[in-house]
């Protein structure tokens, strides 16, 4: 799953800060980029964690949420993968449903992706 920048981000000079994700269905996704050690404050969001090394390209980790309690929900996708050294929020998923709804649009591109 490749994220896009958003041009009007790029623009202003935020390209690292915002990003779209796109889920199977083509819908996109946009996401804030956040300090992996605070993910825990962003309760009711979708998040994404990812690890990116030095020469090679971004893969997600982990897609789930926190909820009200601070609790994640959700499960590793990639073995081997090394920490997860990059965070994003999705903070525009209007309740419980919504936010299952974009985790399982974005889980389903890393499913297609594997079977191919």
């Amino acid at each position: 799953m490749n994220a896009q920048m958003p041009s009007t981000a790029a623009a202003l000079g935020l390209g690292e800060k915002f990003q779209y994700w796109h889920g199977a269905s083509g819908r996109r996704y946009l996401f804030t980029a956040i300090p992996v050690d605070s993910v825990d404050e962003y309760r009711k969001a979708v998040v994404v964690l990812a690890h990116k090394g030095r020469r090679q390209a971004q893969k997600i980790v982990w897609i789930g949420e926190i909820d009200g309690r601070g609790n994640r929900h959700g499960h590793k996708l990639v073995r081997r993968s090394g920490q997860p050294n990059h965070a994003y929020i999705h903070l525009l998923a209007g309740g419980r449903e919504e936010r299952d709804a974009v985790i399982a649009d974005l889980e389903a591109v890393l499913v297609d992706h594997k079977a191919a």
